[in-house]
């Protein structure tokens, strides 16, 4: 494998890792040249790393069509400015808050399970990881949310884009009923793409992430070169800070956010 990804040319920016392996770090992994030994950068440097999951294809297209904001109060001191960032960018008439106390757990899973879901759904706030995937936590105003919360039923009708930015959201591993996490539940529901992060991020550099992320994929750019960018931007501006490194894409890289409706 090592040879194989050393000698991809330089105009491969793109790499799609379709497994449900969930203990390997993808991302993480170095590439060596193979006749000196000579280490090179980690893969989601010389790549746009992204992963897949058995079941739906992936989407080239994503629905443009309202998005659903889910920001509940925490202490998170900088998900007050991520939120603006997303108002600036998205119009009012379409954008669906749920927002401090607002975010209650009843009103966001009922929000989740919509098979009509809102093109964009974008979370900001705390998120752990447990030895049981499927038990993961995303704090709300008045609870915590986990993926068990949406049901295996649910099924969206347009492959929607969701990024929970919160520690510890992009993890997955095996539960007793298969694999479990955030990811897996949203894919098999019919995501068309999920961003998350494997684990603890700074909250100033998840908020600048986010808003680099939707600044260049409102802007035209694919999936994976708006994902790249908000990584590459984060790294810049805090390079010893493993934030950059934490987050991980599923979905198809060249995909193209769908032109706005008139």
């Amino acid at each position: 494998m090592q040879r194989a990804l050393w000698a991809i040319p330089a105009r491969i920016t793109s790499l799609i890792i379709t497994s449900d392996e969930p203990w390997i770090p993808w991302e993480l992994a170095r590439i060596f040249d193979p006749e000196t030994r000579a280490e090179g950068d980690f893969l989601c440097s010389r790549f746009t790393v992204a992963r897949w999951l058995a079941g739906d294809g992936m989407t080239a297209t994503l629905p443009n069509r309202g998005m659903t904001a889910i920001i509940p109060s925490t202490n998170l001191i900088y998900t007050g400015a991520e939120y603006e960032a997303l108002q600036d960018l998205w119009p009012d008439d379409t954008l669906i808050a749920l927002t401090d106390a607002a975010a209650t757990t009843r009103d966001v899973i009922i929000r989740l399970k919509d098979s009509r879901l809102a093109g964009i759904v974008h979370v900001a706030s705390h998120g752990a990881a447990g030895d049981d995937p499927a038990q993961s936590t995303i704090t709300l105003s008045d609870g915590k949310l986990r993926p068990t919360d949406i049901s295996r039923s649910t099924r969206y009708t347009r492959r929607p884009l969701i990024f929970f930015n919160a520690c510890e959201s992009g993890r997955t591993g095996f539960a007793l009923a298969g694999l479990g996490g955030w990811a897996e539940r949203f894919v098999q529901a019919g995501a068309g793409a999920f961003v998350g992060a494997l684990w603890e991020v700074n909250d100033r550099l998840a908020a600048q992430f986010a808003a680099v992320f939707y600044e260049k994929l409102f802007g035209g750019a694919a999936l994976g070169d708006a994902f790249t960018a908000a990584r590459t931007a984060i790294r810049d501006a805090a390079p010893n800070n493993p934030t950059w490194l934490a987050y991980v894409l599923y979905g198809e890289p060249l995909s193209l956010l769908q032109a706005a409706p008139e």
